[in-house]
């Protein structure tokens, strides 16, 4: 079995009678304790998850990319980016696009996984949002438990914002 062992530089000029150095190793013959035995990382899975994620990005469109990562084309995402930053900026996209906005249309999905008809959302406030059924004009609101059916409408959130603005 393999350890790593942080030896502190004052143990190495130590001469206890049970360990010594020659300068460039170090022996210990007396009883170790506190030692963590070393692992070596999972490759496969690493190597895995760093293909996921420039399989993905490969995938993405010109302005997805810029979106996410700052740069549009993938060479200047891994010429500016370490993995640990590109796979930062990937992940708070992905949890942004995730997020509900005005102006999305969304299901709701019940506890049973049964779906409401798509409504477009007006606003969005802790665990609810609330809007109106895209087909019947009817309000609604409901918990967080919704899915995106990918369309989104810009003119809403402008709508309610100009309602909002000054009255002069």
């Amino acid at each position: 079995m393999k350890y790593i062992i942080d030896i502190p530089r004052e143990l190495l000029l130590k001469d206890d009678g049970y360990s010594f150095s020659d300068g460039n190793s170090y022996c210990i013959t007396g009883k170790l304790s506190k030692l963590t035995p070393y692992t070596e990382p999972d490759r496969k899975a690493i190597e895995d998850e760093v293909w996921e994620l420039a399989n993905y990005m490969g995938r993405m469109s010109l302005t997805e990319r810029d979106l996410c990562f700052g740069f549009p084309l993938p060479q200047e995402v891994t010429m500016n980016l370490s993995y640990n930053e590109a796979k930062d900026k990937f992940e708070a996209w992905l949890k942004q696009k995730d997020e509900i906005h005005v102006g999305d249309e969304i299901v709701g999905i019940y506890s049973d996984g049964e779906k409401t008809p798509p409504l477009v959302v007006l606003k969005v406030e802790g665990n609810y949002y609330y809007g109106i059924y895209s087909k019947t004009g009817e309000y609604t609101q409901g918990g967080l438990n919704y899915e995106k059916t990918g369309r989104h409408f810009d003119e809403v959130a402008e709508l309610l914002e100009k309602m909002r603005g000054d009255s002069e």
